[in-house]
């Protein structure tokens, strides 16, 4: 090789360290991170200039400083205890706050790593981050989540307006600044409350769906938007005078857009992406507080609701603690006892003597969970007895008892009459021989029957009896009564064997009249004897049907005042314990998500309770609705729009209208359509709930075939269903029961049919 390449590649590696080192210094001196090197006595030995200009130094000032001259006092021992790490080889990354040369605090992240030389420490690099702007901005985050607080607490949506304003004022420093509140009615934005120097002429309403406007399109598309030139957007709407910066953010429950804020600034570009995700952060914060607002509202309305409807019912409700002592009782309970109030009393007082034992037993076993329904004896103020049925239900709090709700009929008129139908019977019990004339105008039915069994006298009425099945008189005379239709058609021929050895005999038997009602009858047998011989008997008929009647009412006004206390009771109950759950849990909140999730959860308390007071409501008004010509078509779709809003599942209906019916209803029709589809959603687990709706006419009637792909309903669970429509019972459910009702009042019905999968729903209204 030349001498002179020799010579200059022997030149060449100090050049390249020169370049590289120049190349080195470039770098670091361009860096936003502070770089500091000190030797191993911890003076500083290199510093670049955005160490200097961070403590407010010149480089060549810092050259020959300790570190302790730049660490804040407070922090001194700690950062001791760091450098002490460096020397025994241990890197290591912490938060300190360092001092500038003018005493001002900066609080910094230091990233240091020790340096060795053939095995031996001589000093370290620490490569330092200013975290002045996050910390300022931690503290812009932790006032708005301290004002959310502030927020949640109030129930007022002025004054939740004002404390956000003020928190963009004051914390955010945004001098000019709207908040617009969405009017669904109208689909327009309202101007709710404003800070700055505003002019007259700004609009105070902005049409949502119009092409004018930046809050109207972030109110229409719920997204932000930050405007650094105004004046190159068409969408801007005059506000400000001298406006050029806008940024404007959604107030959002979930998908919904319920506001917007709206800043604006003279400057250009005035608003940075951090200002953006803090206004954004406030508007989160605010809609949470409005929709607590809003909820509460609601929660207040429904309570006047619901008590409006407890107050209305015909029985009596009363409410005890665990100890017995009233704690709510309704007017008809006040009025019933004749007391203007009864808080505080406790039920002894309001029961007979000898009927406090057995409620005492009854009381006892609420503890445990046990309703029950019972007679019981009242005691008024005025010390009147007044019969009643008694359906309670237990009352828990967290898994605690504490106390019990009885809802109270009063059955006064219902025991009148039983008496005097028992002291009918009894007239006529003893009855051995008859006056000819009396005999034939008795209220019941007589007959005499010989040693063979066969007839040999009937009286008038014992005539019509026995001829009613075939709608004329039947000639038994000399007929067995064994073989007499009505007996056959009970199956109670085999009873009169009895009367020959000496025994009385009693029945209750039933028919169908004329009329196609159906009669109660009954029957009582006397064996007449001449000394120990059997000489024949004498047979009572007496109609029961009237005695019957009540007793049915009876017991329907037992298991309705029974489903009423259960429903009252465990649903309203379980309900309200929900909310109370959510609300604590939305005030204890950390996080927004936790928030968001326990307001859902409150909403859809809130419209199960709703529904439930409207359903009962609905029950005891259906007599009273016209009935009138009825959009069937209109009906189903507010039905589908209503079971949408209601549900949060993802629910497909697949309609299939033949054409536009007209049925004789009422809007109590949009109830049986609801009940129907929130049923399909109950009973299908999984994603979308898809429900096939198709109509067809025959005979006078719109059928409506609802068919879902749930699980179904059993032919065993179908059946008890249609068993028990007419009595409100825990086995058929407030549903079924009211749309059955609903129904009937329309001259309609409802058929639950086979389906390979799910269940199919066949709803007939006349046409």
């Amino acid at each position: 090789m030349p001498e002179n390449k020799l010579k200059e590649h022997a030149e060449n590696p100090e050049e390249r360290t020169k370049k590289l080192k120049e190349f080195n210094e470039t770098i670091i001196n361009s860096l936003n991170e502070g770089i500091w090197v000190e030797d191993e006595k911890g003076f500083c030995t290199y510093a670049n200039p955005k160490e200097a200009e961070m403590l407010g130094y010149t480089q060549e000032e810092l050259i020959g400083k300790h570190w302790s001259e730049v660490v804040y006092p407070s922090e001194y021992e700690h950062m001791k205890r760091e450098s002490e790490k460096r020397s025994r080889g241990i890197a290591s990354s912490y938060e300190t706050l360092l001092i500038t040369r003018n005493k001002e605090k900066v609080p910094v992240i230091i990233s240091a790593t020790p340096l060795f030389k053939e095995g031996k420490y001589i000093g370290l690099i620490g490569v330092t981050i200013d975290i002045r702007k996050q910390k300022e901005l931690e503290k812009k985050l932790s006032a708005i989540y301290n004002l959310s607080k502030e927020m949640a607490l109030s129930l007022n949506i002025d004054q939740i307006s004002k404390i956000v304003l003020n928190a963009a004022e004051k914390v955010l420093n945004f001098s000019n600044i709207d908040l617009f509140l969405v009017n669904e009615e109208k689909n327009e934005l309202h101007l709710k409350e404003c800070r700055g120097l505003k002019e007259p002429e700004m609009d105070t309403i902005i049409p949502i769906s119009g092409k004018k406007g930046i809050t109207a399109h972030v109110a229409r598309t719920g997204k932000s938007l930050n405007i650094s030139d105004v004046r190159k957007d068409e969408r801007y709407l005059f506000g400000l005078e001298g406006s050029r910066s806008e940024l404007c953010v959604p107030i959002k429950i979930k998908d919904k857009v319920i506001g917007v804020l709206d800043a604006e600034s003279k400057e250009l570009n005035a608003f940075s992406e951090e200002d953006k995700k803090l206004l954004e952060t406030l508007a989160s914060q605010t809609a949470i507080a409005m929709e607590n607002a809003r909820l509460f509202r609601e929660l207040s309305s429904l309570k006047e609701f619901n008590e409006s409807i407890v107050n209305s019912l015909n029985e009596g409700i009363w409410v005890e603690d665990e100890k017995g002592f009233c704690t709510y009782a309704n007017p008809k309970i006040r009025k019933m006892l004749g007391y203007e109030s009864l808080v505080g009393k406790h039920w002894k007082e309001i029961i007979v003597p000898e009927k406090i034992s057995r409620m005492e037993e009854e009381t006892k076993t609420r503890r445990y969970g046990r309703r029950s329904s019972y007679e019981t004896v009242l005691l008024t103020n005025s010390g009147e007895r007044i019969p009643a049925i008694v359906s309670a239900a237990p009352l828990f709090e967290e898994g605690k008892f504490i106390g019990t709700m009885g809802v109270f009929v009063d059955i006064r008129e219902q025991k009148k009459i039983e008496e005097s139908l028992k002291k009918s019977e009894r007239l006529y019990r003893s009855l051995s021989e008859f006056n000819k004339k009396l005999l034939e105008n008795s209220p019941v039915g007589i007959m005499n029957i010989n040693k063979e069994m066969k007839v040999e006298y009937e009286n008038p009425e014992m005539r019509r009896i026995l001829g009613l099945p075939f709608g004329k008189e039947l000639d038994t005379m000399g007929m067995d009564i064994r073989e007499i239709p009505l007996i056959k058609e009970n199956e109670i021929s085999s009873i009169f064997d009895e009367l020959r050895k000496g025994k009385e005999i009693s029945k209750e038997i039933s028919s169908i009249s004329v009329s196609g009602e159906r009669i109660y009858l009954s029957l009582k047998g006397v064996s007449l004897f001449k000394g120990f011989k059997f000489v024949g008997a004498i047979v009572i008929v007496n109609d029961i049907t009237e005695r019957k009647r009540l007793e049915q009412q009876r017991e329907k006004s037992r298991k309705e005042a029974e489903f009423y206390a259960d429903v009252l009771g465990h649903d309203v109950g379980n309900i309200n314990q929900i909310i109370s759950g959510h609300l604590y849990l939305l005030e204890n909140a950390k996080d927004e998500e936790t928030r968001k999730k326990n307001v859902e959860g409150i909403k859809k308390a809130i419209m199960r309770s709703k529904r439930l007071a409207e359903n009962i409501k609905a029950l005891k008004t259906i007599k009273d609705r016209k009935i009138e010509k009825f959009d069937l078509n209109k009906s189903i779709e507010r039905s589908i729009e209503n079971i949408k809003r209601y549900s949060d599942r993802v629910i497909e209906v697949k309609l299939n209208i033949d054409k536009k019916y007209y049925v004789k209803a009422n809007d109590l029709l949009d109830k049986v359509f609801f009940n129907i589809f929130e049923n399909a959603i109950e009973y299908t687990f999984h994603d979308p709930v898809i429900i096939n709706v198709r109509t067809e006419e025959k005979d006078g009637f719109c059928n409506v075939h609802i068919h879902d792909y749930g699980i179904g309903i059993s032919k065993e669970k179908r059946e008890d269903i249609l068993k028990n429509l007419e009595t409100l019972s825990k086995r058929t459910g407030m549903g079924f029961y009211l749309i059955n009702k609903i129904l009937d009042r329309f001259n309609g019905k409802f058929e639950i049919k086979d389906a390979k999968k799910g269940t199919e729903i066949v709803v007939s209204i006349p046409v």
